[in-house]
């Protein structure tokens, strides 16, 4: 009689003899393409792992080795278990130009009225769902195909988030629904925030409580993370270069004194803009942007074919880092993207070569949001969110890193992704004039 452990080790047996002929399947449509790592099936595994703990050396070992070119590295966060790299502008551009039948796409104050957009129960539930999220979008990427379901399941907590939201924002959704069926959806005082928006847009099947908690927890995930790591490092920058904070004072003192604290403002604060962006160029939240999944096979400008069902990307903190396309890469100029006309008192309009260095403006050579028709479609608010956040820091505290260090702390790297440092600290004192 064969024991259960012998049927276990076939199973195990079998399931390993299917994985390594899904890889060598899987390899033999991108052999053409360079590897950063190993591409044997044991070894690939391994660089897998690598990748997760240091993938920006990996993504910059291959932007050096193969310079406006592409290259592969493997890598969990790929369901093809193969990340492909572009580098240099000119392939920046083929991806850019990528049509939809190529590639694919693979906060609290807008979303919600008061009093719920300062309850503390609702922040911190959105809190702790966008932390718990990234953790468990690993768990499901490092796991089985089959069991990637239940992963996502167990680890993501997405049910008893959402019934908790409910609590908070069900009440405020069937009221909107009733007042749009009452006075209709088209009357001129309904609530402008993001749950009039999703109401407005969704097809009738979909105005339901349901399913608008459920696209305002996805908005809610991809603010929360991206815009507090972003600000932190605009903060860490500002005390490590304090010969940036008089000017951006100024800049924002004269600007809010004639415009308030409006879209407008925001538009002119050209320093402060360009002081965030020089910010994102060296600490930006992605080691690989824009990652598409290839729905159908096509062919960049140098030849390389990009097979279906591979992801696809962007080198983007090594571009930022290139001397080649950056005067002195690797040095903080703050005032980097000030045209030189930007503070003419008696323009009414930015300049187009202000407009154009904007931190919002898509270029191949600065891909903080991606590129192309899929570059992140939030840019705009949360630059602004941002900005007017900074703006208000420096307007009435000053700060300084401890110890008068004068080097912004690095931040830590986790596969395509970087994060702003979790144990460094910022001194702030309020300022005497406000």
């Amino acid at each position: 009689m064969t024991s259960p452990a012998a049927y276990f080790g076939l199973a195990v047996a079998g399931w390993i003899s299917y994985q390594w002929y899904w890889f060598r399947e899987n390899l033999k449509k991108v052999e053409h393409i360079p590897t950063v790592g190993s591409d044997s099936f044991i070894g690939a595994y391994f660089s897998a792992w690598k990748y997760i703990l240091s993938g920006h050396k990996m993504v910059e070992e291959g932007y050096k080795k193969y310079p406006n070119g592409v290259f592969k590295v493997p890598s969990f966060e790929s369901s093809s278990r193969w990340i492909i790299i572009a580098s240099g502008p000119k392939l920046v551009d083929d991806i850019r130009k990528a049509s939809d039948d190529h590639v694919a796409s693979d906060l609290p104050t807008i979303d919600v009225r008061l009093p719920v957009c300062r309850n503390r129960d609702y922040l911190t539930t959105l809190e702790k769902f966008a932390a718990r999220l990234m953790i468990s979008a690993y768990s499901v990427t490092l796991s089985p195909s089959p069991l990637r379901p239940l992963m996502g399941y167990l680890t993501s907590n997405v049910p008893a988030t959402e019934k908790k939201l409910k609590q908070h924002l069900g009440p405020i959704i069937e009221e909107r629904l009733r007042q749009d069926a009452e006075l209709g959806r088209d009357r001129p005082d309904k609530p402008n925030d993001m749950i009039t928006w999703l109401l407005d847009l969704a097809p009738e099947e979909l105005r339901t409580v349901d399913d608008v908690v459920t696209r305002l927890l996805i908005s809610n995930f991809a603010a929360i993370h991206t815009t507090s790591n972003s600000l932190c490092d605009i903060l860490f920058h500002l005390a490590a270069y304090p010969e940036y904070v008089e000017p951006l004072r100024a800049e924002i003192e004269s600007v809010t004194r004639e415009y308030g604290w409006t879209k407008e403002a925001m538009v002119r604060l050209h320093k402060l803009d360009s002081f965030m962006k020089e910010t994102g160029r060296l600490a930006g939240v992605n080691v690989v942007a824009s990652q598409r999944k290839v729905r159908q096979a096509f062919t960049l400008s140098n030849g390389v074919t990009i097979p279906e069902g591979f992801t696809i990307g962007i080198a983007s903190n090594s571009t930022h880092h290139d001397s080649s396309i950056y005067e002195d890469a690797d040095t903080f100029n703050g005032f980097r993207y000030v045209a030189e006309n930007s503070s003419d008192p008696d323009a009414k309009e930015p300049s187009a070569e202000q407009v154009k260095r904007q931190m919002v403006s898509l270029d191949t050579k600065y891909v903080l949001f991606g590129v192309g028709r899929h570059a992140c479609p939030g840019r705009f608010f949360a630059v602004n969110e941002i900005k007017a956040m900074a703006a208000y820091v420096l307007l009435n505290y000053d700060l300084k890193l401890p110890g008068d260090d004068t080097t912004p702390p690095l931040g830590f790297f986790f596969g395509s992704s970087r994060s702003a440092p979790l144990s460094a600290h910022i001194l702030f004192r309020k300022r005497a004039s406000t």
